[in-house]
């Protein structure tokens, strides 16, 4: 599949990075230039054209669903109320996971946390190191990377949205958790609006 490829390109070059690994080939301008291609290629193929669309397709139907499910709870008197609740909240979830999927890839480019292997956690473990002291074309090079990984972040997006996990984490509540809260307690209080 096209996410075990993005995968396996990003883990080559974070393995590119960390300086242990380095080939003598592999100089800071080769990596810079790497880096870019990289971002052109995650950039193209998920735009709605290629394969982004079919990646927005499949999300969109499951929360649609989800919300087709919640409002179809609130019909009254209908014996499939838990039913549409629980079809609900799993349409969502596998919306979520969905998400989820494509967000594990953005985190392996831009997360932060010094633990991820990730290539902006990759490259800045080299701070500080005398990695690219020896050659001032190379310390212009490992610069401008850095530069350019902290101003672009890098990962999938779709309709220009960055899908990170805090944006799956919050897009789960809304459609897991909330939505069907909500619904329920509308249904509730236009139930006892009815009764009386």
């Amino acid at each position: 599949e096209s996410l075990h490829s993005i995968n396996a390109v990003i883990d080559k070059h974070v393995a590119s990075i960390r300086w242990d690994v380095r080939f003598k080939d592999n100089t800071w301008k080769n990596i810079a230039h790497n880096v870019r291609k990289l971002d052109e290629v995650l950039t193209g193929t998920f735009q709605f054209s290629v394969i982004g669309g079919l990646w927005v397709g499949r999300i969109v139907v499951l929360f649609a669903l989800c919300l087709v499910a919640s409002g179809a709870s609130m019909i009254p008197g209908s014996q499939l109320r838990v039913s549409c609740l629980i079809a609900s909240v799993t349409s969502g979830l596998f919306g979520a996971l969905l998400m989820l999927r494509l967000a594990r890839v953005t985190e392996k480019c831009c997360a932060k946390s010094p633990q991820t292997e990730s290539l902006f956690s990759a490259l800045y473990a080299e701070m500080g190191s005398n990695v690219p002291a020896a050659d001032a074309s190379e310390t212009f090079h490992f610069r401008v990377l850095q530069q350019y990984l902290a101003d672009r972040q890098l990962g999938v997006r779709l309709f220009g949205v960055l899908i990170t996990l805090d944006l799956v984490v919050l897009t789960a509540l809304r459609s897991c958790v909330y939505l069907p809260a909500v619904v329920s307690t509308v249904s509730f209080v236009l139930q006892g609006s009815r009764s009386n």
